[in-house]
């Protein structure tokens, strides 16, 4: 296994991975299953272009891309904007691995604040983040 960085510019490399985290959304979504079935990749970069500084780490075993983590900086506040690995390769710590760059890449930028937000439905994440420092400090509600 390998951490690759993915540039910008290639971010398409990881369309077909965003994609299954996308699903895995959608399917665990009690309440917004609506909005990511119409969340296309191409939304997505929309919002990640506005971001200052952006990186992308990715996992590769055999050359392929089996997993990714998406780090951005707006101002001062640091986000690990997206986090996937694939089924058959969680639990082997890759996820921690990709995470714990993208955290080291965020702490160049002195942060005043570094975010991951949470889809309902993946509640069953929250220790995984726990273990690297986060805790929770909000619980947003939304309508639509």
């Amino acid at each position: 296994m390998e951490i690759v960085e993915i540039k910008k510019a290639e971010i398409a490399k990881i369309k077909v991975l965003w994609e299954e985290l996308n699903a895995y959304h959608r399917e665990r979504s009690t309440h917004f299953k609506a909005h990511f079935a119409s969340f296309t990749f191409e939304k997505r970069i929309e919002k990640l272009q506005v971001k200052d500084q952006l990186v992308i780490y990715a996992a590769e075993i055999d050359s392929e891309l089996v997993g990714y983590c998406i780090a951005t900086v707006k101002g001062k506040i640091g986000e690990i904007d997206s986090l996937y690995i694939q089924k058959e390769y969680r639990g082997d710590n890759l996820g921690r691995k990709l995470t714990e760059k993208a955290l080291s890449w965020l702490n160049k930028f002195e942060c005043d604040e570094i975010y991951v937000y949470v889809a309902e439905g993946t509640e069953p994440v929250l220790p995984f983040y726990e273990t690297l420092g986060f805790r929770e400090r909000y619980r947003v509600l939304q309508i639509r």
